[in-house]
């Protein structure tokens, strides 16, 4: 098939010259839509398994095929993921606190509509907060209860909410933080109507500048259309008037056949490929490009990290030193190199090592990894060394050049560690934990060990899903038998919550780009959410830790409640989710690899005005909700 993929993009090559403009102007989309006017972009999703359902609140709800994105308003502020500039969206202004923050008063933007031309103001976002409260089948309901003691409408553009204790992060709570928001505001005047947990709205009313057009009941694209009151919505009032009068999410299949459609000039934004499906691309059509004009390519600042999770309340997985056996194990250097040829910073604590992070938590923390941190008391698995081994590999193996590089340049590129390869000690855990090595594999309880990995399609999550087989090559290189299991995302989904896994590829160590990342720890609250195996869980729930290390996960929990009533700027507070990172470090629940590296090219045949590394006005994430803000900057490229 790759051989196929080399042949035809040769054809594209010599076709290129003789695609005109009057050729682009006339041609349709298969939706019946001018080319010319359509945006199309991939989903961050495989095929859409609940079509024609748009009620953000509802499970199952595939909220990356554009809800969010373009169509609902993620939280009631937004950030800027280049400058971390905080942005009123819903809100006129950032929220005013009283001086011991239990009470926050928020003000609405004026003159905002509904897709209906109904008036979106305080009513619709007091409604909802209280309609997430009062149910306790919607996600957040537990958790808002813990904050919220109740929200008072004094105007029509102006609300109240009264806080249980002092807490300081509405604005991240209510707001987006980095991908997005689970609070979503709804009309008052279709959900007061309705139960939102089984409400499918499938012709949805919408606040943001884009409205449902239509869908294919296969589940395969939506399209939405630029509302004519565009100017009556956030993006519209602070940014003006999206390019694209249509956008259309749609999945192309295969690894092949999405290179094919950008090269043959079907997709103009694509959620992500391998490093190889770049360099095809990049050699087979002149408008495509990528955040860096050459190599490294990929930005490595989106903030979650991908590789392994492990089910800690099983065995022997719930054994912390067969956790960092299984670690040892890894050749990492080889591991790196066979997600995306050594591209990507390494990320092994419980937030990205995204820029940010360096600055605020890795750097900082360097010396306790290197020389403070051990197992047992007595062994330290960390390699401070391990930039400076890859680059050296990288030369070895692919002939890039590292020679310019200092080492504290490799540290900003490759990371300021990782863990270490240790076969030997790795051989020492698995059998002082009951674990027998015979003929060169593996026996757990008398029986040849099999670990369980579940992988997402390649098409779907490239870097989660490469991370993930990487990894089970390397314990099968070491004796231990695996069984590779690839599953749309929307299953993986389904089956987290309830403890349906053994080890599988995923994300779920995000974090911001400052030095608060509350509000992507508060799941480890072991006083809010439930943990019972087998039954649908909430927070840190998918893995367990509570069933497994009681003592530690209450230490950690600990924490998070203490910071959730801090100044989240504060120096006091970035000491405690230092504590809170040590911590984590020492549960060992998975395995990252590297920070989010996002290999996301796009094609200006049509569109034209992305964010590059030379224009970074926002970063490249066209599946978060701040691609709302991008679009008007993309304007015709005709």
């Amino acid at each position: 098939m790759r051989k196929m993929v080399v042949l035809l993009m040769a054809v594209l090559m010599a076709a290129l010259p003789f695609i005109g403009a009057t050729a682009l102007a006339g041609e349709m989309t298969d939706v019946g839509t001018l080319r010319v006017e359509t945006l199309i972009c991939e989903p961050d999703d495989s095929v859409n398994p609940t079509p024609g359902q748009f009620n953000p609140y509802m499970t199952g709800t595939r909220q990356s095929w554009g809800a969010h994105q373009i169509m609902w308003v993620d939280g009631i502020w937004e950030v800027n993921t280049i400058t971390g500039e905080r942005i009123p969206t819903i809100a006129a202004d950032l929220a005013t606190p009283n001086e011991d923050y239990t009470e926050w008063t928020i003000k609405i933007r004026e003159g905002l509509k509904w897709s209906d031309g109904e008036t979106l103001d305080a009513n619709d976002v007091a409604f909802t907060i209280n309609m997430i409260m009062g149910n306790d089948k919607l996600t957040d309901s537990a958790y808002y209860n813990s904050l919220f003691e109740k929200v008072e409408v004094l105007d029509d553009l102006t609300l109240k909410v009264y806080c249980d204790n002092p807490f300081t992060r509405i604005m991240t709570t209510l707001g987006v933080n980095t991908w997005g928001c689970g609070f979503r505001v709804v009309p008052e005047h279709i959900y007061s109507t309705v139960d939102p947990a089984t409400f499918p709205d499938s012709e949805p009313v919408t606040a943001g500048a884009y409205k449902l057009k239509d869908y294919d009941q296969l589940g395969t694209w939506t399209l939405y259309e630029r509302r004519e009151d565009w100017a009556n919505t956030p993006t519209g009032m602070l940014y003006g008037e999206p390019g694209p009068k249509y956008v259309l999410y749609r999945v192309f299949g295969s690894q092949e056949a999405r290179v094919m459609a950008m090269l043959n000039n079907e997709v103009d934004v694509m959620n992500e490929v391998a490093y190889e499906d770049l360099k095809l691309l990049l050699d087979g059509n002149p408008n495509v490009h990528a955040w860096y004009p050459e190599f490294p390519f990929a930005t490595t600042d989106d903030a979650c990290s991908k590789g392994i999770f492990f089910n800690t309340a099983i065995k022997p997985f719930d054994d912390v030193n067969v956790r960092w056996a299984l670690t040892l194990a890894c050749d990492w250097v080889e591991v790196s190199e066979n997600v995306f040829e050594g591209i990507g910073r390494m990320s092994a604590l419980q937030v990205p090592a995204v820029t940010a992070m360096q600055t605020f938590y890795y750097k900082p923390m360097s010396d306790w990894l290197a020389n403070e941190f051990t197992i047992d008391g007595e062994y330290n698995p960390w390699n401070p060394n391990f930039s400076k081994e890859l680059a050296e590999r990288l030369t070895e193996d692919f002939g890039y050049d590292m020679s310019a590089y200092s080492d504290e340049e490799l540290i900003d590129v490759f990371g300021v560690g990782y863990f270490k390869t240790d076969k030997e000690k790795a051989a020492e855990l698995l059998t002082n934990a009951g674990l027998e090595l015979k003929d060169g594999k593996w026996y757990y309880e008398g029986q040849p060990w099999v670990i369980p990995v579940i992988v997402h399609p390649e098409e779907e999550s490239t870097q989660a899903s490469r991370s993930g087989k990487a990894i089970a090559d390397q314990w099968e290189k070491f004796g231990i038998a695996t069984e590779i299991t690839t599953i749309p995302g929307s299953d993986i989904g389904n089956r987290l919550p309830i403890g349906d896994f053994t080890t599988v590829d995923s994300w779920d160590a995000c974090s911001a780009y400052s030095i608060d990342f509350y509000n992507n720890i508060n799941g480890w609250n072991d006083e809010v959410y439930k943990f019972e195996l087998g039954e649908r869980g909430t927070g840190i729930a998918n893995y367990r830790l509570p069933i497994s290390n009681p003592e530690l996960a209450a230490k950690l929990g600990t924490i998070v409640r203490d910071v959730a009533g801090m100044d989240p700027n504060s120096e006091e507070t970035q000491a405690m989710l230092t504590e809170f990172l040590k911590l984590a470090f020492e549960a060992h629940i998975n395995i990252m690899v590297h920070s989010g590296t996002k290999i996301v090219p796009f094609n200006e045949t049509y569109w034209t005005g992305f964010p590059t590394s030379e224009n970074p006005y926002e970063g490249p994430w066209w599946w978060w909700s701040n691609f709302r803000f991008t679009l008007p900057r993309i304007q015709p490229a005709q």
